[in-house]
């Protein structure tokens, strides 16, 4: 009798051993992420030509690299090849280059715009005090000698600071005299509330959150009628961007921001999207060199195989000298 209880007090074990496995909670694997120079939820899209908020840099990392000078340049190739694609290195399709300060502050841009290696537009923007706490600069715009951006090529805009509070920020656009709002506090960021507030027109923007880490971002008409809508997710310290969708009829539009083991952006997706069909995806990869970005890679994939695009863009540094 005691030869057979034995064997079956161990299969009692080993059963209640994996039932009590199964119970363990499953730990989702913690996400890490380190801080980068690129702001990417301003960097890359539209918020490049909103040049009253220079807050493209994160001005700790610039100062701590102790850089003078970044200059960015695009090339475009259309040539499609599974080895290194080849670029002309004399025909860039454009060239910004930010000037900094010791401590990180953004002095001016330079924007240079190219057809055929030939120079179409030349403008600069001197910023003309330090950012407020908003990131918001007074920012002069001046043109090359004998240079003319023309309209096609200037989607800058400048914007005129107007009211503040603790419940939103107000700016004026400068060219059309079209509002930008911020609404600060979430709980202003009902349909009632926006209208109550801003009384918004079709031609104003509207964004939720702060300057530095906005949440969504849209224009209105008819009172509930959103069009233009950009909506923004972080992690959970609400520092790091990690999705960007936006909704552009007929197009729906997601970009997803990449990172590596050690928590570092390593690239970001963009994927686009009709009636919940793919159409085409661009993936986006960085290289590095002593943990900067010297090269941005963008190749389109569509769901025509044969269709292929890519455009790299090149980041060089210049730095103070060390006394």
């Amino acid at each position: 009798m005691k030869a057979i209880l034995i064997p079956f007090l161990g299969i009692l074990f080993i059963l209640f051993s994996c039932s009590e496995e199964k119970t363990v909670p499953f730990l989702k694997k913690k996400e890490k992420h380190q801080s980068f120079i690129i702001n990417l939820q301003h960097y890359f899209s539209d918020e490049e030509f909103n040049v009253s908020f220079p807050i493209w840099f994160n001005d700790s990392l610039i100062k701590l690299h102790n850089i003078e000078k970044i200059t960015r340049s695009i090339y475009v190739s259309g040539k499609e090849s599974d080895a290194d694609i080849e670029f002309d290195s004399n025909s860039p399709k454009e060239i910004k280059t930010y000037h900094f300060n010791k401590d990180g502050e953004l002095l001016s841009v330079q924007v240079q715009q190219f057809y055929e290696n030939v120079e179409v537009g030349n403008i600069w923007f001197d910023y003309l005090t330090p950012k407020d706490e908003n990131g918001y600069s007074a920012v002069e715009r001046r043109r090359a000698k004998n240079e003319v951006l023309d309209s096609e090529h200037d989607h800058y805009t400048i914007y005129e600071k107007e009211e503040h509070n603790d419940k939103f920020l107000v700016y004026t656009n400068e060219q059309t005299g079209n509002y930008l709002f911020y609404l600060l506090k979430r709980k202003n960021w009902g349909v009632v509330s926006v209208d109550s507030i801003l009384q918004p027109t079709p031609e104003d923007i509207i964004s939720f959150g702060t300057t530095f880490y906005p949440k969504k971002r849209y224009q209105v008409e008819n009172t509930v009628n959103e069009f233009n809508v950009v909506k923004y997710a972080y992690d959970k310290s609400n520092q790091f961007i990690k999705e960007i969708s936006y909704n552009d009829y007929p197009f729906r539009k997601k970009r997803t921001i990449l990172y590596g083991t050690t928590g570092l952006c390593t690239g970001f997706i963009d994927s686009t999207f009709t009636d919940d069909k793919f159409l085409i995806r661009t993936d986006s990869k960085f290289d590095f060199k002593h943990k900067l970005p010297v090269a941005l890679k963008h190749e389109n994939h569509s769901t025509d195989s044969t269709s292929r695009f890519f455009q790299t863009e090149y980041f060089e540094y210049t730095f103070f000298e060390k006394k």
